[in-house]
């Protein structure tokens, strides 16, 4: 049985706040190194647990409006901040 966390993103939540102006990348990249750090303090047992899940829904997105810019910035930022615990 395998304990890890899971971290869900909803692109459908994501791409209304991308629309109405309401998130920007430096924003999302502030919740997300929360949400990192928070798991990797509260969540993560060496030894037992150490790793997580991410998951991405991106069920009826049109991948269109995927904002790759978006993406590549935050993936620059997580990468920079997190270079042990980010596997492809």
């Amino acid at each position: 049985m395998d304990l890890a966390p899971i971290l869900i993103l909803d692109l459908i939540k994501l791409g209304d706040l991308l629309d109405n102006k309401q998130v920007d990348p430096q924003m999302f990249c502030n919740l997300m190194n929360f949400y990192c750090t928070y798991m990797m303090q509260n969540m993560l047992v060496p030894g037992h647990i150490e790793k997580w899940v991410s998951l991405t829904n991106v069920n009826q997105f049109s991948l269109k409006k995927l904002p790759i810019p978006f993406f590549k910035y935050i993936a620059a930022e997580m990468g920079a901040n997190y270079i042990d615990y980010i596997q492809c």
